[in-house]
This record gives C-alpha cells, sequence and structure tokens, in this order.
C-alpha cells in the first residue's frame, strides 16, 4: 500500500535486474551483513569460526573444493605460516568475504585454521601480498586447469584488482594489516611493488 509504507513498487526493468543480478546482490547483502554484525557483536560469537554459516546456513562444501584444487598446488603447506598442513588446511579467502564477498579461485589460499582466524577479516601483509601475487603467477597455467576443470569462478585480472582497491582502501584509512598470530601493524606507503614484482 502506497499510502501506508508497507509495499515497493518496481519501475519497468527492475524485476529482470533483480532475477539477473540476485546472486550478486545476495552476496554484497550477506557480506555487508556479516560486517555489521561482527563489528556490533566483537568478542560474542566465542569459538564461532563461520559466522556466514551460521547466520545463513550455508555448507562450506563450496570451500571444500577450492581446497582441494589448492592442496598441491601449495604442496600442503600453509600459505601464511609455511608449516605442513597435514590435509587439513582450510581454504581462507586472501582478501576478505567482508572486504569483497565473491569467491573467485585465484583469491583463495590454504591456511591452518589457527592462521585464517588470527587473520580474520584483515588483509594480509605486504609480504604476504607479494606471496599470493608470485603463487598466482607460477602456478598460472595449473590454477586455470583446475579451476576450469571443477567449473569453479576465477579472474586472475580481476582478483588483482579487488586486491589493488582493498590494500588502497586500507592505506587511505591508514589502517593496520595482519602479519602472523596476533601481529598487526600499519600497511606501509609502498605494499604496491609486492603486487607488481615477480
Amino acid at each position: 500500500n502506497a499510502n501506508t509504507g508497507t509495499a515497493i513498487t518496481l519501475k519497468s526493468g527492475v524485476a529482470y535486474c533483480l532475477r539477473s543480478f540476485h546472486r550478486i546482490i545476495v552476496d554484497l547483502v550477506e557480506g555487508a551483513w556479516l560486517n555489521y554484525v561482527r563489528k556490533t557483536n566483537s568478542g560474542r560469537a566465542g569459538t564461532l569460526t563461520d559466522l556466514g554459516s551460521f547466520l545463513f546456513g550455508r555448507e562450506r562444501a563450496a570451500l571444500t573444493v577450492y581446497r582441494d584444487v589448492l592442496v598441491d598446488v601449495q604442496k600442503d603447506i600453509c600459505f601464511y605460516c609455511h608449516r605442513p598442513l597435514r590435509r587439513k588446511g582450510e581454504a581462507d579467502h586472501f582478501i576478505p568475504w567482508s572486504k569483497y564477498p565473491q569467491d573467485l579461485g585465484h583469491n583463495f589460499v590454504l591456511a591452518h585454521a589457527s592462521c585464517n582466524n588470527r587473520k580474520s577479516d584483515y588483509l594480509a601483509s605486504e609480504e604476504h601480498l607479494g606471496a599470493w601475487r608470485d603463487r598466482n603467477v607460477s602456478a598460472a597455467d595449473e590454477l586455470t586447469q583446475r579451476f576450469e576443470a571443477f567449473e569453479l569462478p576465477h579472474d586472475m585480472g580481476a582478483s588483482i584488482r579487488v586486491a589493488e582497491w582493498a590494500y588502497g582502501q586500507t592505506e587511505k584509512a591508514d589502517g593496520q594489516v595482519w602479519v602472523r598470530d596476533k601481529i598487526l601493524k600499519h600497511l606501509p606507503s609502498d605494499w604496491r611493488r609486492f603486487l607488481s614484482a615477480g
């Protein structure tokens, strides 16, 4: 009802766009909601490691596929601490889901659950950024073949652009990045050289 504000009238073409971009809209809304819940409930989530599954009932099967793709590429070694994973690694969004709520193959790395949890929603330090870029470049053909074999979305160029944007925003905000364990530091102004080196 237009008079009581209990209804929405969609203009011509809007319903088509909502259907066409449904998945993107859902990902953006859920990502924003997750970010809000984390910020307003800091410390209350306890040991809950996958808030998205808790809130939205999402299965982690899709992330398991990425883990299976990456285990050989990373030689079953944690991306962050470089210790053996012993086939127990988790697929981590290198650029956190809260900053870019899309699953793109090149954005995933394998990590220990402890490293993944400690990194949380922080961007990884510039050294990790350089290692991520080097891994994607050196294993480009293998990653592309594996992603395509499993019909997983991937776009190296888009992943790089997302990283540039996310790190650029952190630099503008004089934000902190995650180094290891509980160690954070301010992102240095020369972070771009780690993304372009190699």
